[in-house]
């Protein structure tokens, strides 16, 4: 699960994996097809670089990762605008 405002977005990282650090780049893709269901993953790939912002622990077994995009998603508007989406894997 995503969450999704204009200019960031969060994921969970499961904490046997290497979960990105504070101030870590990353490319971040997603599929924001305009008016499909929330399980659709049929739409074009977005690409943005973006960086690490805050890392929470969660649980013993997961991190919540926070990230600023340098550029918004097409489609997030309006800064009060914010959505939940599925992560593609």
């Amino acid at each position: 699960m995503v969450d999704l405002v204009r200019n960031s977005l969060a994921f969970v990282c499961a904490a046997d994996c290497p979960c990105p650090q504070t101030g870590q780049r990353l490319i971040i893709q997603l599929g924001l097809p305009p008016g499909a269901p929330q399980e659709s993953h049929d739409g074009p790939i977005i690409s943005r670089t973006s960086r690490v912002f805050r890392v929470n622990r969660l649980s013993d077994e997961s991190y919540r990762i926070a990230v600023h995009l340098d550029q918004p998603f097409p489609g997030l508007d309006l800064p009060h605008e914010t959505r939940t989406v599925n992560a593609l894997s």
